[in-house]
């Protein structure tokens, strides 16, 4: 486990994926405009919470945390999600709330085996994937999303 709450960070080096052990990460509360390719190098990661950053985007190597159970980029000033996202097969909980995104990926989808809740209020969504639909056992936060339409 790896706790860097609060500590003001603003860049984490490319060699950050080295961490490949790491089970467990809190980046909470700093100041992160991006993160490292590496990033998907984290191969053990199972908690993941970059809460309250300043993210714009995801690496599409985010896709390759293929045991991570929980994801928090609540927060952020995310404009996007990488198609990626859908290769989270163990995937439980994913909170995107209070971001700028605009749609998620079709993959979203594919999360249905495991995803039990999708945060999204807060953003500015007006279309969503007909795929969402496959998350027929995930209980979605869609409060304060406006008019949301099917693609």
């Amino acid at each position: 486990k790896l706790n860097c709450k609060m500590n003001k960070i603003k860049e984490l080096p490319e060699s950050f994926g080295r961490l490949s052990s790491l089970e467990e990460l809190i980046l909470s509360y700093n100041c992160l405009y991006a993160l490292p390719d590496s990033f998907g190098d984290l191969l053990n990661l199972r908690y993941l919470s970059i809460y309250r950053n300043k993210l714009i985007s995801l690496p599409d190597s985010i896709g390759n945390l293929i045991l991570l159970k929980r994801l928090n980029l609540s927060r952020n000033n995310l404009k996007s999600i990488p198609d990626t996202i859908g290769n989270l097969v163990s995937i439980e909980q994913l909170l995107f709330s209070f971001n700028n995104l605009s749609t998620l990926p079709d993959s979203i989808g594919r999360l249905y085996k495991r995803l039990e809740f999708l945060e999204l209020h807060g953003n500015d969504i007006n279309i969503l994937p007909t795929s969402i639909t496959k998350l027929t056992h995930t209980r979605l936060n869609l409060k304060d999303i406006n008019d949301n339409l099917y693609a």
